[in-house]
């Protein structure tokens, strides 16, 4: 799917202690949804500026860069006074032309979750903090770092024949 959004740039590379700008992009999640801006039927993700009340309190962590600038994830929540910000499920990624906003809402929420997961150390208990110098976390108490899992997925054509077994999700929409 990465080879889907070109002409624009996903750099996973994490980047220590980057504080995030006005034009810095913002993922924020409710759920299984992400907030986005919706302008003429076209999706964007937010940015800072969109949102005053971001400040340097706001519990934010940096994410990836995306077309060369930072997103940030933002777990405070944000005012959506704004008709233009919308949440969208993320289901949305099935249907939308704009592979690169499915790619990054995506990737985004894997690392919230991830990085939701990992708050406490899985050994002793202890909340961890950010490692300062990878994407990880580290126990302050039993010196435990956790990475990111990667978990690679392998699709699978069953065939007979002539024919393919297609199957859906017990959750997912008619209609497909």
């Amino acid at each position: 799917m990465i080879h889907e959004i070109s002409p624009h740039r996903f750099n996973n590379h994490y980047l220590p202690g980057r504080k995030i700008g006005e034009e810095d992009f913002i993922l924020h999640y409710e759920g299984s949804s992400v907030l986005l801006k919706s302008i003429d039927e076209n999706l964007e993700l937010p940015r800072k500026k969109d949102f005053p009340e971001i400040s340097d309190k706001t519990e934010t962590v940096f994410l990836f860069t995306f077309d060369d600038i930072p997103c940030f994830l933002v777990w405070d929540h944000l005012q959506t006074d704004s008709p233009s910000l919308i949440y969208k499920e993320l289901i949305f990624f099935r249907t939308t032309r704009q592979q690169e906003i499915a790619w990054i809402t995506l990737a985004g929420f894997h690392l919230m979750n991830w990085y939701s997961q990992n708050r406490f150390c899985g050994k002793c208990g202890a909340r961890t903090q950010l490692k300062s110098d990878e994407r990880a976390v580290i126990c302050p108490e039993c010196s435990t770092v956790v990475y990111p899992r990667i978990s690679p997925a392998v699709i699978v054509a069953i065939i007979c024949n002539d024919k393919i077994l297609l199957a859906r999700g017990s959750k997912s929409p008619g209609n497909r």
